[in-house]
């Protein structure tokens, strides 16, 4: 067995990397990206790095043969932006993996909770309940065309599997959570809705674990996807509050109703694409995130996989907010 995480430049595939390589010491794990800085920082870490563009056939083929597990944790993770890079790096980039690493025998597709989101409350949303109708970004949409490639190949017997984690936090997340501090610092964070809306979310060590059970599942895991999360369901707002005021933001955030919120999302939309600019500080997604109640159900993974969360989200916020504060100072 030779294992390859994808993304591994990345936060999340960052941290698989680390996590797989001390859970299996004597198995060859190595990651790829096409950050060569951030690679080089890895290798001096002493974790082995494949540095190389996954859309490149013959870079997968030549250099990536090898590897018989795949983690595949690389994608375009954005609200913004144009559909053909999306479809590029999240599905064309999927099937050249399948189609081109001939020594293939387990695929391990790392897909979103995004997939279920529509904009209204959803509680206990289960693998097989039903996908939104229509979607507002390229994100949802690329994501659950690749996952639809993994389930739908056919020309070689891989064991195929998806976990769906929902909004992965922890520390090294250089993106989602320092996005949220900034908004609070600049006063532009603003409570939507009655402010009681319940989320939950998925630790990276938590999704790590998962990833570790999928690899060492058996054949009833085949074909199966599975969300993944904490198993915990938190105020966000009294949550967001908490955490920002530990980070010296004493001010709480003003309340705004959802129409107005969402109206002026949509008008910022309009005004980012007419000029060809880039992602509006005010998004139709950003405004149901803030607004809505969303959890998941992960009663299939801790039957199919054994899966129980080792960490919970407070501790894993905790983790994060004490490895940032040491980043900043």
């Amino acid at each position: 067995m030779k294992i390859l995480v994808t993304g591994a430049t990345g936060f999340a595939g960052g941290y698989i990397l680390r996590y797989l390589t001390g859970k299996y010491p004597e198995i060859y794990v190595a990651g790829t990206g096409r950050n060569q800085t951030k690679a080089d920082q890895i290798i001096a870490d002493g974790y082995n790095m494949i540095v190389g563009d996954l859309a490149d056939r013959s870079f997968i083929r030549d250099r990536l043969g090898e590897f018989t597990h795949v983690v595949h944790c690389a994608a375009r993770s954005s609200v913004w932006g144009r559909y053909n890079d999306f479809y590029q790096d999240n599905v064309v980039v999927t099937r050249n993996l399948l189609e081109n690493l001939t020594g293939l025998q387990r695929f391990i597709y790392i897909s979103t909770a995004n997939i279920y989101f529509n904009f209204r409350d959803r509680l206990n949303v289960m693998e097989d309940d039903p996908f939104p109708r229509k979607y507002v970004t390229w994100y949802p949409v690329t994501k659950l065309m690749g996952e639809k490639e993994v389930f739908n190949y056919s020309t070689r017997p891989v064991h195929r599997i998806s976990l769906r984690p929902r909004g992965i936090i922890g520390p090294g997340d250089t993106t989602a959570m320092p996005r949220i501090l900034k908004a609070f610092e600049e006063n532009r964070i603003k409570m939507v809705g009655n402010g009681k809306n319940v989320v939950d979310f998925t630790s990276v060590k938590n999704l790590a674990y998962a990833v570790y059970l999928a690899i060492e599942s058996g054949p009833g895991t085949d074909g199966e996807a599975f969300n993944i999360t904490d198993g915990e369901t938190l105020l966000f707002w009294d949550l967001l509050i908490e955490t920002t005021k530990r980070m010296g933001y004493d001010k709480k955030p003003d309340r705004v109703p959802y129409w107005i919120v969402y109206s002026a999302a949509w008008i910022s939309e309009i005004i980012a694409k007419i000029i060809g600019g880039n992602e509006p500080s005010l998004t139709r997604y950003g405004a149901g995130v803030l607004k809505t109640s969303f959890t998941l159900n992960i009663d299939k993974a801790k039957g199919l996989l054994g899966y129980k969360p080792v960490i919970s989200s407070r501790d894993s916020i905790n983790e994060f907010l004490e490895w940032y504060s040491n980043m900043i100072t």
